[in-house]
């Protein structure tokens, strides 16, 4: 039933021994697949470029992560946990960006991530329907997507 919230955690269950991590990237636009998210998940990174209908975005969905906990309280699950907030898409050129860089700061202090450049290898391995890593290898951005892994794995193990 896609109306059951509690379906994807039952599902991902099934494969916990197969895999440590599952990403799921998802549109902005609450659904019921964001409230299944929300009751499988231990962890949420939320990607925001640093514009500001993006900040307004991600404060809603901060908001959102944490009046589901109170839904997990119900079925028993421990709260998820917000891991990160990663600046993508940000041009060190503009102003609007380093001020929006400097309010996601101020609003989530040691859950901002650097950010992550805009960088046009990312659209080019798109088109080639290749992933980062196999297109441009020892790219800048492959090392800065590897830097990424890096963060999550050591959140999720503190």
């Amino acid at each position: 039933l896609v109306d059951d919230a509690t379906l994807l955690r039952e599902r991902l269950q099934e494969i916990k021994d197969w895999a440590d991590f599952v990403v799921i990237d998802t549109p902005p636009t609450p659904s019921m697949l964001h409230v299944q998210i929300y009751m499988a998940t231990d962890y949420m990174i939320y990607p925001s470029t640093c514009e500001i209908l993006a900040l307004e975005g991600l404060q809603k969905s901060i908001t959102h992560m944490e009046r589901l906990n109170k839904n997990r309280q119900l079925f028993d699950f421990p709260p998820a946990r917000l891991l990160g907030i990663q600046p993508t898409m940000y041009d060190i050129r503009t102003n609007a960006h380093g001020y929006g860089i400097s309010l996601i700061t101020k609003a989530f202090k040691d859950h901002t991530w650097p950010p992550l450049p805009m960088r046009t290898i990312w659209r080019d391995a798109s088109w080639a329907r290749r992933i980062l890593f196999a297109h441009a290898h020892r790219h800048n951005a492959t090392a800065e997507a590897w830097a990424l892994i890096d963060r999550v794995q050591n959140g999720v193990a503190t």
